[in-house]
């Protein structure tokens, strides 16, 4: 894509996303002609369907930087350049950030890539030209340059340098870039695993059928009877703050149905080997799956705009998740690199 085309499908992008009211196909097909491109309409949609892959990406990351409160400034950089010669040796990044690392405001270059297989499989590539472009753009500005990459759903931060040189590309796998991670040293991401056994159930009492049929048989009448919350004893749990539910209903559950005369519980049991979850997938969970449609985001450039991250900050997760050590978390997993970079200040 030249940097005309990249320029046109941009500003459709940024009308889109910004705009106060959604925008269809049809509209986007009318505004196209008005703003004088002279690209065809199909061109240009297919280039933004490209673009719209990668910028909430970006925007999703900022979201998640910002959420998790180390992060002290966050924009992205204009990648128009000037005079068009130094596109051969430079590449601007995504984003450029500012992390508050132990009391330092350290500054940031940062390019944020995707990649949709399954994470345990991903391989991400760049071409011999583009990492000589970015590595030559931070060492002309003096900044270290980091990886925001996200496979299968899941983040990790890594220093570009991590990145091995095969024939005329540069390459990463997963595991190679977990050992490398930089979430927690910069984010303070962790990764909470549940204590086996903790469960909550959910009780309702069957008031008899409706007389209608459903698929699966005959609909029924349910009101609610109570809630029961037990640890990995046995023993019930009577006092949890609503962080605490938020984080108990975040971790791994496997659910199953018990009848008890007319009563039905809905049991939701920490399995025998949970998984492990990163912290920041609590995001996502609360800024679009629980809320109703019409309250939900458009996107991830509105709730960067409104700062709207749900009904709790990180530093209530992170207090929400030490104070339910032995009761209803197991561990706590804070992964560090291998190796400690050395733009990082000793501890």
């Amino acid at each position: 894509m030249s940097d005309r085309e990249f320029e046109e499908a941009k500003l459709l992008y940024n009308l889109i996303t910004k705009s106060p009211h959604p925008i269809d196909d049809d509209q986007i097909s009318n505004i196209i002609p008005l703003l004088g491109f002279s690209s065809s309409v199909n061109d240009l949609q297919a280039r933004l369907e490209r673009l719209m892959q990668g910028m909430p990406t970006e925007d999703e990351f900022i979201a998640m930087a910002v959420w998790m409160e180390k992060c002290k400034l966050a924009h992205k950089l204009e990648q128009e350049q000037s005079p068009m010669s130094s596109s051969e040796i430079y590449q601007v990044p995504d984003i450029l950030a500012v992390f508050d690392h132990n009391g330092h405001e350290i500054p940031f270059l940062i390019e944020v890539k995707t990649s949709h297989e399954n994470f345990v499989d991903a391989k991400l590539r760049f071409s011999e030209r583009l990492h000589m472009k970015l590595v030559n753009y931070a060492n002309l500005v003096g900044l270290p340059m980091l990886i925001a990459w996200k496979a299968g759903g899941y983040w990790t931060l890594f220093d570009i340098r991590e990145m091995k040189q095969h024939e005329s590309a540069y390459h990463i796998d997963w595991p190679d870039a977990m050992k490398a991670d930089l979430m927690f040293l910069l984010l303070d991401s962790v990764t909470v695993i549940a204590k086996p056994g903790v469960s909550f159930t959910f009780v309702l009492e069957d008031l008899g059928t409706t007389g209608r049929k459903t698929p699966d048989g005959e609909e029924h009448h349910f009101k609610f009877h109570s809630l029961r919350f037990l640890d990995t004893n046995g023993n019930p749990v009577t006092k949890m703050s609503w962080p605490q539910f938020v984080l108990w209903t975040f971790a791994d559950h496997a659910e199953k149905q018990e009848w008890r005369d007319n009563l039905l519980e809905l049991v939701f049991e920490i399995p025998q080997e949970p998984i492990g979850l990163p912290s920041y997938l609590l995001l996502p969970l609360m800024v679009f799956g629980w809320r109703s449609e019409e309250k939900r985001p458009k996107n991830w450039y509105d709730v960067i705009r409104e700062e709207d991250f749900g009904p709790i900050s990180y530093s209530q997760f992170k207090q929400a998740m030490n104070e339910g050590i032995g009761t209803f978390v197991r561990y706590v997993m804070q992964v560090v690199p291998h190796n400690r970079p050395d733009f990082l200040p000793a501890e």
